[in-house]
């Protein structure tokens, strides 16, 4: 069931228990019920692939450049090896 369409039931269920036709908690089972039936495990409309931390990736090569972390430490922060980072001593 689309976005629209469950809004719609939405402001139906809404605009009945403004009226007085049902109650609170008519209201509220109405609600549970259709979320129950409608809605999945995803987020409406488009979804978008995770980001690279990129950030954070710079401020590891910062601290690292600067002597304030250990070549270890950047590589345990970082999740791996430093792309363009020769491996050597510390």
């Amino acid at each position: 069931m689309g976005f629209l369409k469950l809004a719609k039931y939405w402001a139906w269920i809404r605009r009945a228990h403004d009226l007085g036709v049902i109650t609170g908690g008519t209201a509220k089972g109405l609600y549970i019920r259709l979320n129950r039936v409608t809605v999945g495990d995803e987020e409406p409309g488009r979804q978008v692939r995770p980001e690279a931390p990129t950030y954070m990736h710079l401020l590891i090569l910062r601290a690292l450049n600067e002597k304030k972390i250990t070549l270890s430490r950047a590589r345990e922060l970082f999740g791996g090896d430093l792309p363009g980072i020769a491996t050597g001593a510390e």
